[in-house]
């Protein structure tokens, strides 16, 4: 109602939200159950609202929002936060990855434009939606692991393979909203595994049904006494449902056990987006959108579920087409920017698993150039660390290995034997989006040396 909308509104006009850029060491050796542990911290921001807070206050559920975003080739993991869920959030992150560095940082999507056609930039997305229902999972990670060696080939390298290959003067963006809520969806999953071994489900009738079937039966009544047919009391009839769960082939029964095992865990709300930044003398949809589904093809899992892109994407058909393209871009580019969980298609239930799967910090063994990560442990240098033409006491301008004095060039070269030919040159430690997007008071943590300005795209907004 229009009321709601007003409550709403004004409720939404006092939630501040934030940006907090991610980091983890360069050693991390943690799998994705790190980030299956944190989604578990942020489900504490459930808020079970009463009617009177719903009505009167105007509240509703508050977001999060994870995302993977690539700025002419330069990666970096952003949660989006209301502010006052600050701690909750970095105490998660901490509680997982010690080492790792936090900084809040402005909106990246900020100095591109709302409104299209542009003079400088093109724009496509798109959301992702499930091909099944939402109580079907997608791939997970576990699927990836070896089952003997536990080795994980993580799917997360492919997409960053392919973030890392963004040029000077594109942006590519992935969001996952997450809206925390309660258990009631594992109802509906309930049916589902109902259905699939055979057994009757309840069908809840409402007042027309019970209405129709009252008159029905005088009706049927009334026309068996014209007949000279005697009232007879209704018949119960048995329950006829086939439990077809001794009867299932492996694979059935394999789909069954994953539907049962995704209700086993926490599940969040979501909404998936995807959108290609450029400008027109580099923007290249085809190459850049296609490289990305190919990426995300690796969690459709044939026995249970998909992701696919949604009706409501950048794209039209047959009639008014350009008209109709504009209206789509100038709607995807505001629900994207807004971080908005209404706009759209309708929201999915994707548990932590999943979620982990789809958002979760690179390990050690991938190599992916232009991918923030923190050089080292913050810790004090020891006071017997020997120095080598030094000219700052401050500065320390090499490295203790196993009580050896190793040049940064050669942990550099170290790093280099993983690439690919082609990915030779590529930097890997880099602060390109701190120093862009990092709020005056977390400054301090950048290394002014590194990402020179004169490589910096002219789109990206300056540091305050």
């Amino acid at each position: 109602t229009e009321w709601i909308i007003y409550r709403q509104g004004k409720f939404a006009a006092k939630i501040k939200y934030i940006f907090l850029a991610i980091d983890v060491p360069k050693d991390n050796e943690q799998s994705p159950k790190a980030v299956e542990h944190l989604m578990t911290n942020l489900a504490g921001g459930h808020m079970p609202l009463s009617k009177w807070e719903e009505w009167w206050d105007g509240a509703f559920q508050l977001c999060f929002s994870l995302e993977i975003v690539s700025i002419d080739g330069y990666i970096q993991f952003i949660i989006r936060t209301p502010e006052h869920w600050r701690d909750m959030v970095e105490a998660a992150v901490y509680a997982q990855y010690p080492e790792a560095e936090i900084m809040e940082v402005d909106d990246y999507t900020k100095d591109i434009p709302d409104k299209f056609p542009n003079t400088e930039y093109n724009f496509w997305a798109s959301e992702l939606a499930l091909v099944k229902n939402e109580a079907f999972p997608i791939r997970s990670y576990v699927e990836f692991e070896h089952s003997l060696t536990q080795e994980l080939k993580d799917p997360m390298a492919a997409l960053l393979e392919i973030y890392s290959r963004i040029g000077m003067g594109e942006q590519m963006w992935f969001q996952i909203i997450v809206k925390p809520t309660d258990d009631k969806w594992k109802d509906a999953a309930q049916k589902v595994v109902s259905k699939l071994i055979g057994e009757k489900v309840a069908v809840k009738e409402n007042i027309l049904d019970k209405i129709i079937s009252f008159f029905s039966s005088i009706f049927q009544d009334i026309i068996n006494s014209l007949a000279g047919v005697e009232f007879s009391p209704p018949v119960v009839k048995k329950d006829d449902a086939v439990n077809k769960l001794l009867f299932m082939s492996p694979g059935a029964r394999k789909t069954l056990e994953l539907v049962e095992y995704k209700m086993s865990k926490l599940g969040f709300y979501c909404k998936i987006r995807v959108a290609y930044v450029g400008k027109l003398a580099v923007f290249n949809k085809a190459t850049r959108v296609s490289n990305f589904f190919s990426a995300i093809k690796q969690y459709n899992a044939l026995n249970a579920n998909a992701l696919k892109p949604s009706k409501f994407t950048t794209k039209a058909l047959y009639f008014f087409v350009k008209r109709r393209v504009i209206n789509k871009q100038n709607k995807l580019m505001q629900a994207y920017k807004s971080r908005s969980i209404w706009q759209g298609m309708s929201s999915y239930i994707l548990n932590i698993e999943e979620l982990a799967t789809l958002y979760h910090f690179p390990a050690s063994i991938i190599k992916v150039p232009l991918l923030k990560k923190t050089e080292s442990k913050k810790a004090e240098p020891p006071s017997q660390l020997p120095f080598s033409g030094v000219e700052n006491e401050n500065q320390v301008d090499h490295y203790m290995v196993s009580n050896e004095v190793v040049e940064p060039e050669a942990i550099a070269e170290t790093d280099q034997q993983f690439l690919p030919d082609s990915l030779q040159n590529y930097q890997f430690d880099n602060k390109y989006f701190e120093n862009k997007f990092a709020k005056q008071n977390d400054q301090s943590i950048i290394n002014e040396k590194e990402a020179s300005p004169d490589h910096l795209p002219p789109n990206l907004p300056i540091v305050k």
